[in-house]
This record gives structure tokens, C-alpha cells and sequence, in this order.
């Protein structure tokens, strides 16, 4: 195989842009074996390099290579060929490549397919996501991390090249709790196997951190927002791009303890700035992998959208869904509107789970926002100005109360069919006074948050942002039913597996 050095080597998806340059060339091939079946003399071998959906054909005959040698070639083992481009008798595909004698296959790596655990055709979701170090060999998750790959780089584009917006990672170690929600991970060194002798009691009772790596409580971040706004304070509209993490026993197909959060950050804007913005980056990024994996939503949506019952589908097709997700505009209403709707249909008859009180201040379910998206509005909706009561301490207070008698403040959630929440977001409170009350209030006054305090004292302006769960917008582009299978590796509670 010394024919063609690596330069030359081309993956499956650049051959089937560009097969018309190099009919009758020689070109060489890598990749994993998809099939292999006999027909005559002859040899049909697929492998796929998992650059596309699509795999490629090598066909050769039998007398040209060695029986030992092609007798090994079975699914799951990599080879890497040298080829000739050649046009092909079939209609269905453009162009054949003729593997033209016993030199130019070499196997790399075998498998005991006796033992292989993604052999078999058709295996269940749930079963992939035993062995998911194999699970990507599949079809369905190759095209999932395809589609995750374009998501991440239409975000760039749309926010550090359309936008303009700088890009930072805020720290995922942190001393502070940014949603107040109690379900961070504590980080520590002082609790190792061997030396639990480490762990001393001040004479209050409480952990003496003094011989911990930081000698303070710290936490995996929950989101990186309060950090964000101090960038966004200095350079204007600022985003990050990483992991997040919640201790949430929860163990339903919307949630896992480590995900991808995109967080952005506006200077000099309010809440329609926000959601404006939201939405045009929700409809630029679907748009964006509509575009450029079209082969992988097409796979999907036939493998798993269309095979859902009729009130599970929002139009007959994947394709169709997304694209009218883009074409139209989402539904903007307050909490108090959503409250009305809610507790009408409820009067009419409608059962929730947990029933909606008649007054008061209730959080949303899961079954309240799917049952508004999917039943009533079909299409996402920003719901705005939420209770003061159940949102975090650093969002605004709205001017005005709800005609049901609270204080709101200026934010959003974004629900969409099929999943619900997708997006939170909110105007920030720029008043230091202010500010230092609502932190008081839900019992932050210790110094760690100084720092935050200080935005406020130092040419502070209105500003806001938002936060995206990408798993979960995944859920939406790919039509997976369960968060776990938009994840590389996915964690839950009693699960680490990797």
C-alpha cells in the first residue's frame, strides 16, 4: 500500500462532491467495512469513513485476490484500498470503485465478530446506549454527531462572524451556585480513599475546608453567566460555548447531570432585544444543518420521526417541521396570559397531573409547557415576565405587576413542541442597590459574589442574556425522543461509566 502516500488519500464525502475529477485515477481509501455480499465471481464490499451518511462500494474479483485474504473481510474491520474511479453500470450510483488486484487491500484491524456487540442489524436505541463507546459506528449516531458538529459550527458563525460577538469560556470550577437551585457538584480533594482522616469539623460543626486544594467550598458550575456578564461589561456581546453541570436526580429522557450550555451575553439591551436575537440564532442554526447535513436529518427522519403516531408529528415529515420552524415567526405571551389558557382548559375538563391552582404563583410542569406548545399553539413560544418569586436573584423586576397581583421580572423561557423548555433568559438587574437586596434576600450575602456586586457600582448598563441546554435543541433537529442520545457520553445519576 506504498502506491499513494497520505496526501492522496480522500474521505468518502469529498469522492462523491468531486468523483468526476478523478474518473479513471487511482485513489486511495480508508475506512470501517458496512457490508460485504458475493454475487458470481464478484465481491461488494461498503465502507464508510464516517465522513457522510453514505457509504462507498469497492468492487473487485474474486480471482484477483487471494481467497485467504478476502474470506476475512466481514462487517466492523478497517481496511484501507487503492482504487480505480470508474463510471458505474448501475443507474443509482454515479460512479463504481474497482479494486484491481491483491496489493492493494490491506486489512488494518480485525474484529471476533462472534463477540462484536453492534453486528447485528437494527439494534434498539435503548441497547446502544449500553456499549456507547460502538454505538457511533452506527448509522443513527453517526448522523447525530455529524449534526452536532454543524450546530456548533453555526453557532460560531452566527454569533463571532455574523455578530460580531467574542467567544469565552468562563471557569467550570466556581465558588458560587449561579441558579441558587442547591444542585451543584462540590469539587474536593480532601475526601480521597485512604485519608478520610482529612475531613475536619470547625467548632461550629461545620467542614474545615482550611486542608482542602482550594481551602474554600467549590462547585462545578452550573452556568457561567455571572462571569460572562463581566466580560460582556468591557467588550460588548460576549458568548461561551461549554460544559455545564447539575447534581439533578431527575431521570427523565430531558435531563443529564453534564450537557453543553451555550451562554450569551447583550450589553445595551432589553428583553426584545433578547428574544429577537434567540430566535434569529435558533432559525440560523436549523437552517444551517438543514443545509449542510441534509443526507443525516433525511436518514433520521425516516428512521424515527416518520415512524411516530400522528399526535406525535407536528407535520408529516422531519424536513417539513424544521422548515416551518425557520419560516415562521415564534408566539411571544406573558406568564399570566399562559395562566389563563391553562387553567380555562383545565376548567373545560383537561386533566394535568398536578392541577393548576385557581390563584397563587405555580411553576410550570413539563406536561403544562408541552401541553401549550403541542396541543395548543404548535409552534414555540417565549413565555415572558414569570413570577419574581420563582426566578433567580440577578433578574430584573418589571415596572409593572401582573394583573394577577405579583411582581414579575423581565425574562423568558423559549418552549418548543416536542421537548418544552429549551432556552431561559432574562434582562439582569443593573442597580446596585437593587441588586445587593435581591441577593439578600435569597440569602447571598457572603463575599463571593463581591465581584458581581462591583458591575454594578462601576459603569453599569442594562444588560441581559440567555442560556441553550444544545442537547436539547439537538433533540429537536435530530427528532431523538431522549436527551442521552444527542450526547457523546451521556451522565445520570448512578451512571459514569467513561
Amino acid at each position: 500500500m506504498n502506491q499513494l502516500d497520505n496526501k492522496n488519500k480522500q474521505s468518502i464525502k469529498y469522492i462523491y462532491d468531486n468523483y468526476n475529477y478523478y474518473m479513471k485515477q487511482l485513489i486511495k481509501v480508508n475506512g470501517w467495512i458496512r457490508s460485504v455480499r458475493k454475487q458470481k465471481e464478484m465481491y461488494f464490499v461498503e465502507i464508510n469513513d464516517g465522513s457522510c451518511l453514505k457509504s462507498i462500494q469497492i468492487v473487485f474479483n474474486t480471482s484477483n485476490i487471494n481467497p485467504d485474504k478476502y474470506s476475512k473481510l466481514k462487517t466492523g474491520i478497517s481496511v484501507s484500498v487503492l482504487v480505480l474511479v470508474t463510471e458505474s453500470p448501475i443507474d443509482k450510483q454515479p460512479f463504481e470503485l474497482v479494486l484491481e488486484n491483491d496489493n492493494n487491500l490491506e486489512i488494518l484491524g480485525s474484529i471476533d465478530d462472534d463477540v462484536y456487540p453492534i453486528a447485528k442489524s437494527k439494534l434498539s436505541l435503548e441497547y446502544l446506549r449500553t456499549c456507547q463507546h460502538f454505538r457511533i459506528r452506527t448509522n443513527t449516531f453517526g448522523a447525530i454527531s455529524r449534526i452536532r458538529h454543524q450546530l456548533a459550527m453555526a453557532t460560531h458563525n452566527f454569533l463571532g462572524l455574523n455578530k460580531n460577538f467574542i467567544l469565552v469560556a468562563p471557569p467550570q470550577i466556581t465558588c458560587n451556585d449561579c441558579e441558587g437551585g442547591g444542585e451543584a457538584f462540590q469539587v474536593t480533594t480532601i475526601l480521597k480513599d485512604g485519608d478520610k482522616d482529612r475531613l475536619k469539623f470547625d467548632k461550629n460543626g461545620k467542614i474545615d475546608y482550611s486542608k482542602d486544594f482550594f481551602k474554600s467550598p467549590a462547585y462545578l458550575t452550573v452556568s457561567g453567566q455571572l462571569a460572562l456578564e463581566t466580560y460582556c461589561l468591557a467588550l460588548g456581546g460576549v458568548y461561551s460555548y461549554q460544559s455545564a453541570f447539575r447534581a439533578d436526580p431527575s431521570q427523565t429522557s430531558r435531563h443529564v447531570a453534564e450537557f453543553t450550555m451555550l451562554e450569551v451575553e447583550i450589553p445595551f439591551a432589553d428583553l426584545s432585544d433578547n428574544m429577537d436575537l434567540a430566535e434569529e440564532y435558533f432559525k440560523y442554526t436549523i437552517n444551517h444543518c438543514l443545509n449542510q447535513c441534509k443526507d443525516d436529518v433525511d436518514f433520521l427522519d425516516k428512521m424515527y420521526y416518520q415512524k411516530r403516531t400522528d399526535n406525535q408529528k407536528f407535520m408529516p415529515t422531519l424536513n417539513e417541521y424544521l422548515n416551518k420552524l425557520v419560516s415562521e415567526s415564534f408566539c411571544r405571551m406573558s406568564y399570566t396570559e399562559v395562566m389563563k389558557i391553562l387553567l380555562e382548559k383545565q376548567e373545560l375538563g383537561h386533566i394535568f397531573e398536578t392541577p393548576i391552582p385557581e390563584s397563587g404563583i405555580f411553576d410550570f410542569k413539563s406536561e403544562h409547557e408541552r401541553y401549550l406548545t403541542d396541543q395548543i399553539l404548535k409552534k414555540p413560544v417565549f413565555v415572558t415576565h414569570y413570577p419574581k418569586k420563582i426566578k433567580a436573584f440577578y433578574m430584573k423586576q418589571s415596572d409593572n405587576k401582573s394583573e394577577l397581583g405579583f411582581d414579575t421580572v423581565e425574562c423568558c423561557d423559549l418552549l418548543v413542541p416536542g421537548i418544552g423548555e429549551v432556552l431561559g433568559g432574562s434582562c439582569r438587574t443593573a442597580d446596585y442597590d437593587t441588586l445587593k437586596s435581591a441577593m439578600i434576600e435569597h440569602g447571598l450575602s457572603d463575599s463571593s459574589l463581591d465581584y458581581y456586586l462591583d458591575l454594578r457600582k462601576y459603569g453599569s448598563v442594562e444588560h441581559c442574556g440567555f442560556g441553550i441546554g444544545m442537547s436539547r435543541l439537538m433533540m429537536l433537529i435530530t427528532s431523538m425522543e431522549n436527551i442521552k442520545d444527542t450526547i457523546e457520553y451521556p451522565r445520570s445519576m448512578g451512571s459514569i461509566s467513561y
